[in-house]
């Protein structure tokens, strides 16, 4: 099963970069972990990168349960903007961050494979944001 996910891990990284994406990858497993999230060995690394622009989308991500119950996004807000982050799926969630501001939003994964979608876009009145985020599945519900 180990190595079944590591395949998926690698081909959703490889549709990402053949699509022509911008989002910065890495693993961060090695270093311990990004601030802002529990360590803990389970779960799966998704995305981690920085968005700047009139929004940001992390495109759909088929999840199952089997590799963590919670998908976790965390943002810093890096910009002069207030920004609003949400994940849709199989459930949803959503917090406006601050200029400056940091923090996580969670969602408990449906049974079965969901697509879920993590976005960011500036509030209330638009302009661009710049964001660092992270994206990972795991068994710790990081709010």
């Amino acid at each position: 099963m180990k190595r079944f996910n590591e395949i998926l891990a690698s081909a959703l990284i490889i549709g990402v970069i053949v699509m022509g994406s911008s989002v910065v990858y890495a693993d961060d497993a090695a270093s311990g972990g990004v601030s802002g999230y529990e360590s803990d060995n389970a779960g799966l690394e998704l995305k981690t990168g920085s968005a700047s622009g009139t929004d940001f989308t992390s495109g759909e991500v088929d999840l199952t349960s089997s590799n963590g119950k919670y998908l976790n996004y965390y943002v810093e807000n890096n910009g002069s903007v207030s920004v609003y982050i949400t994940i849709s799926g199989g459930a949803s969630a959503e917090r406006t961050l601050k200029p400056g501001e940091k923090g996580h939003i969670s969602v408990t994964l449906a049974s079965g494979t969901k697509s879920y979608t993590c976005k960011a876009v500036p509030t209330p009145n638009g302009g661009e944001i710049d964001i660092y985020y992270k994206m990972a599945q795991r068994d710790v519900k990081t709010n």
